[in-house]
């Protein structure tokens, strides 16, 4: 480099970015590089990457019932840094990294729920209508993506979190209505009734409920 006056000092060098999101709130810039899908032994172990591509994976997977694929929300779509709303579920196989898209609609789907026999996906989600509000549903599939269905559950409310019962009849979920946040049950026709309400937070920060289930 060209020489300096005495006392003078360099400037860090510019930071160049390609990527559309490169900082954060609180965290500041971040960190180049993709969030993959891992998996370890129970007992421990070296941990081995099942996905790959310059996408992120940030979402929680859930395994199929025979253990060889993950299921997981993501957006693997070419302009996926720019359609940022959208996202898909799909299904990676832990022991080739095959991955197989289960939706494909513009809009998020998310949460995938397994049910005990292993033959439905249940997940919640909307068509994106490009709208100031649009209700998040429930849905269910097969679990080779066909069969897509809503299940309704008569409430004009968000529905989250989707749990399935233990003979796969039905699904508890949580909803919020009017600031308070409840837990409903659903069965596959639709019948919906209510499971508790009231659900609080343990965020003593925030001016408004909070809670979850599991």
């Amino acid at each position: 480099p060209p020489s300096k006056p005495d006392g003078a000092k360099w400037a860090e060098a510019p930071r160049v970015t390609t990527r559309l999101k490169h900082e954060a709130d609180g965290s500041g810039y971040m960190e180049p590089g993709y969030s993959h899908l891992f998996v370890v032994p129970a007992e421990g172990g070296t941990a081995r990457q099942v996905t790959s591509g310059n996408f992120q994976h940030r979402s929680t997977p859930v395994w199929s019932s025979d253990g060889k694929q993950l299921i997981f929300s993501g957006n693997r779509n070419e302009d996926w840094e720019y359609d940022f709303d959208n996202s898909e579920l799909y299904a990676v196989s832990v022991i080739d990294g095959k991955i197989n898209t289960l939706t494909t609609r513009k809009g998020p789907d998310h949460s995938p729920a397994v049910s005990p026999d292993g033959k439905t996906i249940a997940y919640v989600g909307f068509d994106d209508r490009t709208q100031t509000y649009q209700v998040t549903r429930l849905y269910t599939m097969n679990g080779d993506g066909s069969g897509k269905k809503e299940i309704d559950t008569k409430l004009d409310r968000d529905i989250n979190n989707p749990v399935w019962d233990s003979e796969g009849k039905g699904l508890y979920f949580q909803y919020d209505d009017k600031g308070n946040t409840k837990i409903g049950y659903v069965t596959l026709a639709g019948k919906t009734s209510l499971i508790t309400s009231n659900l609080g937070g343990d965020d003593p920060a925030r001016p408004y409920g909070g809670g979850s289930f599991s």
